[in-house]
């Protein structure tokens, strides 16, 4: 059972959900009939938050190409509840334009699939849209019974440019003849990008994969942990702009494609931008009496 839940949940990483934020914000709770301990990032001491005490945990923060992603798995001591936070700063899509079309390039095409760094050609997909794609792919094939129950795509939002569009998708599955309740929650980006239109990527992803009465406390224990997640001012303070040395070996896998390869210095750039974002509104945060170990 332990295996199989993190076969069909665990392939996630960090960005942090839109918490609403007060003028006066207040220290999180942690829900009632939960233990909670802290828990810091074993690959980078990055980052800290706070789990569920006795819990499985994996996870850390990841380097790829010079950008940061965090990963944060748990499961419970029974296996039968799940929770993910995460984001896949890998996974991009580029809106075709007539342009990009004159260049040779189409629709479907993925350009860049064999480097680690997955960019396709696209068009854009709510997170509504994504939460269930990623749903049917990953949990439907390995149910006995799957039935998709609730799909909200909320209202974009735009600024500066940059559009972000949050969904969700509700789904039941039977494994091994147990009934289990599961959520994704998506929040898809477009980026302006120089040269080529519009590129876009998933910027939040959060899985729960529970037993049914387990669903209200997982959404609490979710949204406890990250409120209380927070960054290594040591770590965020040594974070540089990313190097091209840093991903030279992508660009040297990448085809002939002078256009291409910028597509991909610019993403890179995003990426590290946003990381630049999340640090900041966690920081604008109430702080917690944590320290970070050495």
């Amino acid at each position: 059972m332990l295996k199989m839940l993190f076969v069909l949940c665990c392939l996630i990483v960090f960005a942090p959900m839109t918490l609403a934020q007060t003028e006066t914000p207040t220290p999180p709770v942690p829900p009632n009939g939960v233990d909670f301990v802290w828990w810091q990032d074993p690959n980078e001491d990055a980052f800290a938050l706070q789990i569920p005490l006795g819990w499985q945990t994996s996870g850390g923060m990841l380097d790829v190409f010079g950008t940061k992603s965090l990963t944060m798995n748990v499961l419970s001591p029974d296996g039968a509840n799940y929770i993910g936070i995460g984001n896949i700063p890998t996974e991009w899509g580029i809106i075709l334009t007539p342009e990009l079309e004159a260049e040779g390039w189409a629709n479907d095409q993925m350009v860049a699939g064999e480097t680690g760094m997955f960019i396709a050609i696209g068009e854009f997909r709510t997170g509504a849209k994504t939460a269930q794609l990623y749903a049917d792919r990953r949990v439907q094939p390995n149910c006995e019974s799957y039935e998709i129950t609730d799909v909200n795509d909320f209202e974009r939002e735009e600024v500066d440019g940059v559009i972000y569009s949050p969904g969700e998708v509700y789904f039941k599955c039977v494994l091994n003849d147990t009934t289990f309740s599961g959520y994704y929650y998506v929040v898809t980006v477009a980026y302006p990008i120089e040269g080529v239109g519009m590129v876009w990527t998933l910027d939040t992803f959060y899985t729960m994969f529970v037993l049914p009465n387990n669903l209200p406390l997982a959404f609490n224990i979710l949204r406890y942990m990250i409120e209380t997640t927070r960054y290594n001012p040591e770590w965020a303070d040594a974070l540089s702009e990313p190097d091209p040395e840093q991903y030279a070996i992508l660009s040297d896998q990448l085809p002939d494609d002078t256009l291409l390869k910028d597509v991909v210095s610019q993403i890179i750039e995003l990426s590290y931008q946003r990381t630049q974002t999340v640090i900041a509104e966690h920081d604008a945060m109430i702080e917690l009496d944590y320290e970070f170990l050495p």
